[in-house]
This record gives structure tokens, C-alpha cells and sequence, in this order.
């Protein structure tokens, strides 16, 4: 009886130390589960500071499909490449186009692309202003597209400046600077420093993190402008540019100028794919026209 109770005893333990180690294999198995929940809250903490710092782009706003290179991309036909230098020695790069039978020989329209984007950001509204006998030159900001130089936003009146001068140069005697947000911004400082004859804004403010004109300036600018912007731009969210300041700016420009604020959501050139867009395009192409002779 004393042998069968020792043998009893020692399956106990053997059973015991069974349970124990099976105990632990299922924590091992448990444990990376937690890992991976904790994985996924490290995860998502970037997500949120990139929501909170990054402005969200509406899917209607043309988005640059190339990195900037700093090297000219191929040239389409119809297109003049154009090398300018600013005055601090950045190479700033054009693109001229030139209708077959122009409207009014010694008209030119630049146009100013917004932050992030380049001069691609016009291709289709250029189209438009070919097709009715329009020159343009649109052109890549410092930092922007195949231009040399760093994203520096108190140089951007000095780019605008730069092509003015540039067209000039070539013959144009009548030109109008048409801006797409920080474009805008642009077109507004190059208006005061240098003498154009028509201004457009898209979703721009007269001042932003550089004040690049005075407001004394802004309220004497007497040459024809439109201004154009939605009233719940969601582009501007997180940036300094709001539409309280749009709404500023055009309450500050001189006359003449024609104010429209449409419904919605668009930002800038975005709003040439928008319900109105067709309006909007055509407002542009009227007071180009209107100032030609």
C-alpha cells in the first residue's frame, strides 16, 4: 500500500508540472497580441500630428504629379522654354506660349501657381487662353518645379517681378498677373513694385507669414482686379491664409475691382472644377479680353 501511494504522489507532480508549463505556453501566445495593439496605437500617433499640421487638399484642387527636379522637363510643342534669373541669382523657369493670331499683339497674361504646385497647375486654363488668341507665361516659383533655389515665401513678389521684367523684354506692353493662392499673394506684390495692368486673386491674402506690401499700398492699387475665393475654403485649415483674410484683402484693394465669393468648398484653381467653374473661367477670360486692346 506504501508503493502505490508513493507512485500516486509522484503522478501528481508530473501532472502538476503539465498544467504549469501549458500555463505557460498560453501567456507566450497571449503576448504578442498585446504587442501588436500597442504597435498599432505607436502607429496612428503620426497619423494625427500630420492631420493636425498638414492642410487637407480638396480632391477637385489640381495636385503637381512631379516632384521638383530643378532640370527642365520636355518642353510640349508650342511651348517657349524661358531661363530668367532673379536678382539674388535664382534661375527661375518659363514657359511661353504664344497664339497663332493673337487678340491683341502686346498682351500677356503670367500666371503664379500656389505653394507646392508648379506651372502645370495651369496647363488647362492656358489651353483656354490660346484657343482666344491669349499669350501666356506661366512659370515655376523658387523651390517649385525645375526653378532653382529654397521655398522662400518672402522672395515670392520678387519671382513675380522677374517674369514681369522678362515679358517685358520680349515686347509684351500690356500685362496681366493672375494668381492661384501664394500666386495671388505674389501677383499682388509684383503689382506694386512693378508696373501691370491687371491683377486677379484666387484664394489669396494680401498679407501672410512675410507682409510683402503695406496695407497703404494695397488700398492704392488702382489697376482693374478680381478676387475670387468660396466661402468655406477647407484648404486653409491649420495654414495661415483664411477666408476672413480673403474677405480683408478685398475689402482693402482700391477700385476697380470685382469681388465674387461662391459657395462651397474649393480652393483656388480647384474651383475651375467645381458646379461654377465654367463661370469662374469665364469671368477670367472676360476681364483678360476687357483689357486688351
Amino acid at each position: 500500500m506504501k508503493n502505490h501511494n508513493i507512485n500516486f504522489h509522484w503522478i501528481f507532480l508530473v501532472l502538476s508540472c503539465l498544467v504549469v508549463m501549458t500555463a505557460c505556453q498560453e501567456s507566450s501566445v497571449i503576448s504578442p497580441t498585446a504587442t501588436v495593439v500597442k504597435t498599432d496605437i505607436v502607429e496612428s500617433e503620426p497619423a494625427s500630428t500630420i492631420t493636425q499640421t498638414t492642410a487637407p487638399v480638396p480632391s477637385d484642387t489640381p495636385i503637381p504629379t512631379e516632384l521638383p527636379t530643378k532640370t527642365p522637363v520636355e518642353v510640349p510643342e508650342g511651348v517657349e522654354l524661358v531661363m530668367m534669373k532673379s536678382p539674388e541669382g535664382i534661375d527661375l523657369v518659363g514657359y511661353l506660349r504664344e497664339p497663332e493670331i493673337p487678340l491683341d499683339q502686346g498682351l500677356i497674361v503670367v500666371l503664379a501657381h500656389g505653394h507646392t504646385s508648379s506651372h502645370k497647375e495651369w496647363e488647362s486654363f492656358e489651353d483656354l487662353l490660346i484657343e482666344n488668341g491669349i499669350a501666356t507665361m506661366s512659370f515655376d516659383f523658387r523651390g517649385h518645379g525645375a526653378s532653382s533655389g529654397s521655398d522662400v515665401f518672402s522672395n515670392i513678389g520678387v519671382d513675380v517681378v522677374t517674369v514681369v521684367d522678362s515679358v517685358r523684354e520680349k515686347g509684351y506692353e500690356r500685362i496681366i498677373c493672375i494668381g492661384s493662392s501664394m500666386g495671388g499673394t505674389a501677383c499682388l506684390a509684383g503689382a506694386v513694385e512693378a508696373q501691370i495692368d491687371g491683377l486677379v486673386m484666387l484664394s489669396s491674402e494680401w498679407k501672410i507669414r512675410y507682409r510683402l506690401v503695406s496695407k497703404a499700398d494695397v488700398q492704392a492699387l488702382a489697376i482693374p482686379k478680381v478676387v475670387i475665393f468660396t466661402e468655406q475654403d477647407i484648404w486653409i485649415t491649420g495654414t495661415e491664409w483664411s477666408v476672413e483674410g480673403y474677405q480683408e484683402t478685398a475689402e482693402l484693394l482700391g477700385d476697380p475691382k470685382q469681388i465674387y465669393v461662391y459657395p462651397g468648398t474649393s480652393h483656388a484653381t480647384g474651383m475651375f472644377f467645381d458646379d461654377f467653374g465654367n463661370e469662374v473661367l469665364t469671368i477670367l477670360l472676360n476681364f483678360v479680353k476687357s483689357i486688351a486692346k
